[in-house]
């Protein structure tokens, strides 16, 4: 399955570079923009979230979405390809 996450968190000296660790160790993934991430893995939504939610303060947000197959976008070439498993 793939997933689509997104955040913002807000405090200034927010620790990004610990949730981008852990949104990698969910499988394989690409960043197509900011902050959002593609991530394939096995595990379920409110799993992803239970293994990110310790990097959230209470007024941060995030949004997981398993993705279909019926998608359309504007996005770097690379991002296409990791779709089509040419990664």
């Amino acid at each position: 399955m793939i997933y689509l996450i997104s955040y913002d968190l807000h405090r200034p000296v927010q620790e990004y570079e610990a949730l981008i660790s852990d949104i990698k160790k969910l499988g394989p993934c690409i960043k197509p923009l900011k902050s959002q991430w593609f991530a394939q893995t096995n595990l379920t939504a409110f799993q992803i979230y239970e293994s990110l939610k310790k990097h959230l303060d209470s007024d941060d947000r995030i949004f997981i979405n398993e993705l279909t197959s019926n998608r359309y976008g504007f996005l770097d070439t690379a991002v296409w390809d990791w779709f089509a498993g040419k990664n």
